[in-house]
Parts: structure tokens; sequence; C-alpha cells
């Protein structure tokens, strides 16, 4: 069972997943691609940038923020059809990668 996030984390989501979901359905013969930074990083909190260099994984609050996002783009109609996420190999990205594959059956 996944925790709701924090209020501020979820309203935050909702303004670009609604501005997501007006968006018309991208033509069958095209793609359209998506793309969304991970969640806050341990290293994000302690104040300090994490380049490619710093492989560390997701806070308590950037994994409410990442499963904010996952279900805030599972109501977007087009991305219903959704067939393939990827990331980089860095912990952040894969965690936050996953979690919104998982809310995908297609992927």
């Amino acid at each position: 069972l996944i925790p709701s996030p924090p209020a501020e984390v979820a309203s935050s989501m909702g303004g670009l997943c609604a501005a997501l979901a007006r968006l018309p359905a991208p033509p069958t013969t095209g793609t359209r691609l998506l793309l969304v930074r991970h969640g806050e990083a341990v290293a994000n909190a302690q104040g300090r940038l994490c380049g490619g260099g710093s492989d560390t994984e997701l806070t308590t609050r950037g994994r409410a923020q990442i499963e904010a996002m996952a279900a805030e783009l599972r109501g977007v109609p087009w991305l219903r059809s959704l067939r393939l996420v990827a990331s980089s190999t860095l912990r952040r990205a894969v965690e936050s990668a996953d979690a919104i594959g998982g809310r995908f059956p297609n992927v």
C-alpha cells in the first residue's frame, strides 16, 4: 500500500497533468516524448546538486513526489497506451521510472 503524498506534493502535480490531459492524443502513426525529472534525491535534500556523478537515492519526499506524478500521469487519457519508460542507470532515475512504469499495464 502506497501512502498518499503530502498535500503540497499532490497539489503541485495537478496543474501539469491537467495541462497534459488537455493535449490531443498523438496521431496513431506518431510518437510523443514526455520527459519527467526524478523526485527529490538525498543530495538535493542536503542542498547539494546531484549530477550524473552522484548516485543518491530518493528521499521519502522524493518517493511521494514521483508516486504522485505516476498517479496523475495514469489519469492522462492519451498516456494510457504508454509502452516504454526509460531512464539512466542512476538509482534515483531508475526508482522514478519504475514507479511510473508500474502504473501502466503495457510497460
